[in-house]
């Protein structure tokens, strides 16, 4: 009498559909979650700039970039002595307006699949995202 150790054919046939009806509601779930967790660095990156952008117009009584603009991190980095990273995820650009009394810095998500961009002012309490293409994951 011999004793066969194993699956049957049907067996792992339902093994392999079970897992691939997992793959198929997990995966959009998992890219939502990481597009909003990307959502929340921009939400943070451009608190922390309004931040350095207040403290910096008190010391020099306007807002950085004073009649004229700036993108590339080395540069907000030195005027408003914050630490952002170039990690291509996000485009960054700041601006003055009304001779330096208000100030618009947008982050443009750059990396990745799905195109927002974020922007604050002066005067703005929370961030604004507007969307660029792909899927509408603007909060």
């Amino acid at each position: 009498q011999k004793h066969l150790f194993g699956f049957t054919l049907m067996e792992l046939i339902i093994v392999v559909g079970v897992i691939a009806i997992l793959v198929t509601v997990m995966v959009p779930q998992y890219t939502r979650s990481r597009e909003q967790t990307i959502d929340k660095q921009a939400v943070a990156i451009l608190n922390m700039i309004r931040a350095a952008e207040r403290s910096y117009r008190i010391s020099a009584g306007v807002y950085y970039p004073y009649s004229s603009s700036a993108n590339t991190v080395n540069q907000i980095n030195s005027a408003l002595v914050i630490d952002l990273v170039d990690d291509g995820k996000w485009g960054y650009y700041l601006e003055t307006l009304n001779t330096g009394r208000n100030f618009r810095a947008v982050l443009n998500r750059t990396g990745g699949e799905y195109h927002r961009e974020w922007e604050i002012t002066d005067t703005d309490v929370t961030p604004d995202c507007t969307h660029l293409d792909g899927p509408n994951w603007c909060p």
